[in-house]
């Protein structure tokens, strides 16, 4: 039994995601002397993409429904 089955089922899924995603960049965390934190960060940067499209896409939205509020 690996740890990830350990995972709480709700999120589960979406560690699975994650750590796919991560593998787009094994070749960089695998240059790395501490693979681990390597794996990690690129976790938080692939996380943080996300965040900030998805703020980006929000602040469209409110920007659009202001402009058809007027």
């Amino acid at each position: 039994m690996t740890w990830i089955e350990e995972v709480d089922n709700t999120i589960k899924p979406y560690l699975k995601a994650l750590i796919k995603d991560t593998h787009f960049n094994k070749k960089a965390f695998l240059l790395s002397k501490n693979k681990g934190n390597a794996q990690l960060w690129i976790s938080l940067a692939t996380l943080y993409k996300q965040l900030i499209s998805l703020d980006k896409k929000i602040k469209l939205l409110e920007e659009t429904i202001k402009e058809n509020k007027k």
